[in-house]
């Protein structure tokens, strides 16, 4: 194929008429040639393909970090980004970059197609994303094939074998972005493959299947950039458990304790996790003496250890750091709470349970938007992981006190909520405790966790007056 490039297609922007090329100096003179003939191409009608589906590296130590890409990353940030609601918006992995390297660089009729995971259409950290290319294309068709084996229980089965003869875990669709030059708004089609279906099943689907022939449901997002699952019950009139101090019912929430390592700082033995602890600290401070630049994996590594170890930070083990936590439903494990060790310990752990981690509190955690795992509440007093619900998911903390740098505790219910409630039932006996159980008897209660699924899935919850 005498057209074929050797190129980083992602760093290859020339052909975008926003930057300079990059140096083409490491190439071949042919190769050379080929790239800046494409480039001066101002017509691509087609772009297709199957993305790296690399979202983060599972081990720091394996050095396999996505790169940045700035000027693809920027144009992420100034749309994707811009336009989302998410509280936490990730969306600069590799399929990402390319779509939208992809509908930069399509001509004004054109379709870019192609094979990435299907998060995209059901998860509320692309609401930008899908926002985006319903304005920047005339037609969307998207294919599911389903697979997500995040899932559980009855929804995993559901999921069926992956399209990839069940070698990765998350959901795959095909999908066709058209521009057509005609520009009168966006049509979204799509169709999704049954439910419990196998892999073989579903690569049968994709030998046999056209897409003319698909029976595809025509979608109308919602304001919110929903395709699908769209929200018709009453939550967004219900009362805002976090948000803005004075409409909020709680004053502080949080997320858990983030490790990322957590065999080195958990154990059911307050012995043994002193000896793991002092073990590293020993190994960290020996390495950081040494003034390593390269980090050999004796250690487990995270991005965050490695900035404090950059920056110079000693390890100090001290034994009273060790405290206890709850790591999964109805397991508490010793936990050894040195910052070092510890990629997120923030201050908001600290305003839950005092400057050293031992003060009492009360805490409804529940599981955090756009999590695998169904929603559910849970009640604990002492410190959380952030994957208690399990690794798929995160965890949001809702206390019932707030402690001041000097330990005074204060109520973390606000008064704002309180008197939402007072007014509601004219019962000024009302009090930030019983709002603190109500909490969590509506939390728990199956018939709001049934009612508001959907929205549950997407945002923090709300409460209503029963």
């Amino acid at each position: 194929f005498e057209n074929i490039c050797f190129v980083d297609t992602l760093d290859n922007t020339e052909g975008l008429r926003v930057v300079k090329q990059h140096d083409l100096v490491s190439l071949s003179a042919e190769n050379t040639r080929r790239i800046k003939k494409q480039n001066d191409s101002k017509k691509i009608c087609v772009i297709i393909g199957n993305p790296p589906y690399n979202a983060n590296q599972q081990n720091e130590n394996d050095n396999n970090k996505n790169r940045p890409y700035g000027f693809i990353d920027d144009r992420i940030k100034a749309t994707y980004i811009a336009a989302s609601t998410a509280q936490k918006t990730k969306v600069y992995d590799m399929y990402s970059r390319f779509i939208r390297w992809s509908s930069d660089r399509l001509a004004d009729q054109g379709i870019v197609a192609f094979i990435s995971n299907s998060s995209f259409v059901h998860m509320r950290t692309f609401d930008g994303f899908r926002k985006c290319v319903a304005k920047e294309f005339d037609a969307i068709y998207v294919f599911d094939f389903k697979g997500d084996a995040h899932t559980s229980g009855e929804r995993r089965q559901r999921e069926g074998g992956n399209i990839f003869n069940d070698k990765i875990k998350v959901g795959i669709a095909i999908y066709f972005l058209v521009k057509t030059g005609k520009k009168k708004g966006c049509t979204i089609h799509y169709k999704a493959v049954d439910d419990y279906l196998s892999a073989d099943d579903k690569l049968g689907i994709v030998s046999a299947a056209k897409i003319e022939m698909l029976d595809m449901e025509r979608i109308e997002p919602d304001a919110e950039g929903n395709w699908l699952n769209m929200d018709t019950s009453d939550f967004k009139s219900l009362l805002p458990l976090v948000g803005e101090l004075e409409k909020a019912v709680f004053g502080l929430d949080s997320n858990g304790v983030v490790s990322n390592r957590d065999d080195w700082v958990y154990d059911v033995s307050a012995t043994a996790l002193a000896k793991k602890a002092k073990f590293s600290s020993k190994v960290y401070n020996c390495l950081l003496r040494k003034e390593n630049s390269s980090f050999p994996d004796t250690i487990k590594w995270s991005e965050s250890l490695k900035s404090k170890f950059k920056a110079g930070l000693k390890s100090k083990f001290a034994r009273k750091l060790i405290i206890k936590a709850m790591y999964r439903p109805f397991t508490k494990l010793y936990f050894y709470s040195e910052k070092v060790f510890n990629d997120r310990l923030t201050d908001n752990h600290y305003q839950m349970f005092g400057p050293k981690l031992n003060k009492e509190n009360i805490v409804i955690l529940h599981t955090a938007p756009d999590s695998q795992k169904p929603f559910l509440a849970y009640v604990g007093n002492c410190i959380p992981d952030l994957h208690f619900v399990g690794a798929a998911a995160g965890t949001t903390c809702l206390p019932l006190y707030r402690y001041d740098d000097q330990g005074n505790r204060q109520d973390n219910l606000t008064d704002w909520g309180l008197r939402q409630f007072q007014q509601h039932y004219g019962d000024a006996a009302i009090t930030k405790r019983d709002l603190f159980h109500y909490t969590y008897a509506v939390l728990h209660h199956p018939a709001y966790r049934t009612k508001y699924e959907i929205n549950l899935k997407r945002e923090f919850p709300r409460l209503p007056f029963y």
